[in-house]
């Protein structure tokens, strides 16, 4: 038995295996603790975070979250990567693991240190580390906000600081997305 395929009967298989293999593509898993407790997160490769810098030292930056629509940037987000033309003015986005809640990382991570360290035990940390302090929290002993870029790097710096000595607690500053109701 022969099988004939014309260019027009492989051009509709070659997109149905695309489309197939989209759909069945699993979002990239990944994990951050606060604390002792673990959250589970998915990157998504339908969204991009743009993140405009704050006008004051005071104010949070302000975040939009766009539907994506270039193939090349979804490709490239799910494996993982965010092309360096978007890096520092935009970040990944990332659906909760529970509420499935968009998230998205505009920079900076929050450490915790343990009750004996003092002002100075963390600015030399700091220094050691190559991180910027940028303040205290007031009346929360210990906790400080460092300066990261935004994205994915963040999540990975406070994952990999929460395994430093004297270190309690370490997890990025995330952005939820939230509803009126």
């Amino acid at each position: 038995m022969k099988v004939f395929i014309n260019n027009r009967s492989l051009y509709l298989v070659v997109i149905f295996l695309t489309s197939a293999l989209s759909i069945l593509a699993e979002p990239k898993a990944l994990t951050w603790k606060e604390g002792e407790r673990e959250h589970l997160i998915y990157l998504s490769q339908d969204y991009i975070a743009e993140i405009d810098p704050p006008k004051s030292e005071n104010k949070e930056r302000n975040i939009r979250i766009i539907p994506i629509s270039d193939t090349k940037l979804k490709s490239a987000l799910a494996k993982g990567n965010l092309p360096s033309n978007y890096q520092g003015t935009h970040s990944e986005v990332f659906e909760d693991g529970n509420s499935r809640r968009k998230m998205t990382l505009p920079g900076d991570i929050f450490v915790e240190f343990e009750e004996s360290w003092t002002e100075k035990n963390v600015k030399d940390w700091a220094d050691t580390e190559n991180l910027i302090l940028i303040s205290k929290f007031p009346g929360i002993k210990n906790i400080y906000r460092f300066k990261t870029d935004p994205g994915i790097k963040s999540l990975n710096l406070a994952n990999t600081i929460l395994t430093k000595a004297g270190v309690k607690a370490a997890y990025p500053n995330w952005w939820r997305e939230f509803v009126r109701r």
